[in-house]
């Protein structure tokens, strides 16, 4: 029998022990082989320890701490070992975390809703070259990797509490194109993995809010009914995670069903049109009941969105029309709240709760946010305004900073530069107007293999180049 031995592990092989091994492996009549394994994280090179060292002369190391506040040239190393960050290095790990806000770990959304900034089609369909979700594995291995350079740098990379950081999007999220409601993870054995494990991983890594966002399901959707009434009794059962997870439902006149609907006025198919918009009005009214619980938390929103009343070119999508659906969908929902009273008191105890649980409702629907045109709409719209032309100057001052970029965080903070994490790996950086390629990959089982196309406004010719992230600005950051 031949052992490989550790340096490591050589003065703790026992004769005894050798003698056992041989034993058992002619009892198996097979030539064994045992291979002492050292740890997973040999940290043995003397980058690591000069790093280390580094590390432990630094002063005020705090929570608002950020990488870009040391040196990376002396702190490179710290990283080795490290799966997920193979391949790169610590000023190109620290404009990745820096920036990163988006993990997409699942691509594709069925909702098709006609403003969607990312422009969300139906995921595409998997093959041995293309895949449109992240393995479980794959998932926890970024996570896992933000978790252990955490630990060895004794803080967190992407604190919340760092200004750098913390530009005001105070949250992270587990999708780009795709619905909450649908986040489902699987893992190499099978076994399915949803929000509630993917917010734990986020939050465990990030330290940032984790954003649950959907707008809706259809009532006759049984799978996405369940989670969706277990998320609720998961928020209301962990009172703890009121600051740590936000969720959102997105109200608006955008929905495919909606908008299908307007065609088909537009083509006097009246009956057809009304149906549409009675299906999305029904979806919505189950929604906002599925989450009555949690009507009056902190974290709990509304997201009311719509193109203002002046914009005449997109009839259909206004204020005034946002409001007719929202009515329309409150009458829905007093309708189940009075049979919830009279049969099983789910959520509704009292005639008085009705009441009160409406009211909150239309409190929270009073706060709205108005749209301007995104790459989507304007395909509705066959127009140019003032609302276009913003959206052109902030492409391209986008495009001129990545450009002349010679300050890679100055770029993040200028632009307010949202970094996407790929399903592949791969990542991107977008303003929510146009979005960049960058040369960062993380190392991942699906490395290399196709996505769909990221958005908004895809600037393929203009990547962000690791030439362009490595330019040394410590010294600029200590004068």
């Amino acid at each position: 029998m031949k052992i490989l031995q550790s340096p490591t592990y050589n003065n703790h092989i026992s004769p005894k022990y050798i003698q056992k091994q041989d034993k058992l492996a002619e009892q198996k009549n097979s030539a064994t082989t045992i291979l002492f394994t050292p740890p997973s994280f040999k940290a043995l090179s003397p980058k690591y320890f000069k790093a280390k060292q580094y590390l432990s002369t630094c002063n005020n190391i705090n929570a608002k701490t950020s990488l870009y506040d040391l040196d990376l040239n002396r702190l490179e190393g710290i990283q080795e070992g490290i799966k997920v960050f193979k391949g790169l290095n610590m000023k190109e790990i620290a404009f990745y975390l820096t920036s990163a806000r988006e993990f997409a770990i699942s691509r594709g959304c069925r909702n098709m809703c006609s403003h969607c900034y990312a422009d969300a089609r139906p995921p595409i369909k998997e093959n041995s070259e293309k895949i449109n979700k992240m393995s479980w594995e794959d998932f926890t291995s970024i996570t896992g990797g933000i978790k252990e350079l955490n630990k060895r740098l004794g803080f967190m990379a992407m604190s919340p509490e760092n200004e750098i950081i913390n530009d005001g999007r105070n949250y992270v999220t587990p999708f780009h194109d795709a619905d909450c409601i649908d986040l489902v993870l699987k893992d190499n054995l099978g076994q399915e993995h949803d929000f509630i494990d993917i917010s734990k991983e986020l939050l465990d890594a990030t330290g940032f809010e984790v954003l649950f966002d959907t707008c809706g399901w259809f009532p006759n959707n049984k799978p996405a009914q369940i989670r969706a009434e277990k998320y609720v009794e998961y928020f209301i059962k962990n009172p703890n995670l009121r600051d740590k997870l936000g969720v959102n439902i997105s109200f608006n006149p955008f929905h495919s069903s909606y908008t299908r609907s307007l065609i088909l006025a537009k083509e006097n198919k009246v009956e057809k049109a009304n149906k549409m918009r009675n299906l999305y009005t029904t979806r919505m009214a189950n929604v906002l009941y599925t989450f009555t619980p949690l009507v009056g938390s902190k974290n709990f929103k509304l997201i009311a969105r719509s193109i203002r009343d002046d914009i005449k070119e997109l009839d259909g999508f206004t204020e005034k029309d946002l409001d007719s659906l929202f009515k329309e969908t409150i009458s829905k929902l007093k309708e189940l709240y009075t049979e919830d009273l009279n049969t099983e008191n789910k959520y509704i105890k009292t005639p008085q709760d009705i009441t009160n649980k409406l009211n909150e409702y239309q409190k929270l629907y009073k706060v709205r946010n108005a749209i301007d045109y995104t790459e989507k709409l304007l395909k509705l719209s066959n127009t140019e305004n003032y609302h276009l032309k913003l959206t052109n100057e902030d492409i391209e001052l986008a495009n001129n900073t990545v450009k002349t970029m010679n300050n890679p965080l100055q770029a993040i903070i200028d632009c307010k530069f949202c970094g996407i994490t790929d399903a592949n790996g791969d990542f991107y950086l977008t303003t929510y107007n146009s979005t960049y390629p960058t040369e960062i990959k993380l190392n991942l089982s699906a490395s290399g293999k196709t996505t769909s196309p990221i958005r908004p406004n895809l600037q393929e010719d203009l990547p962000v180049t690791k030439n362009k992230i490595n330019i040394d600005i410590f010294n600029k950051l200590q004068q």
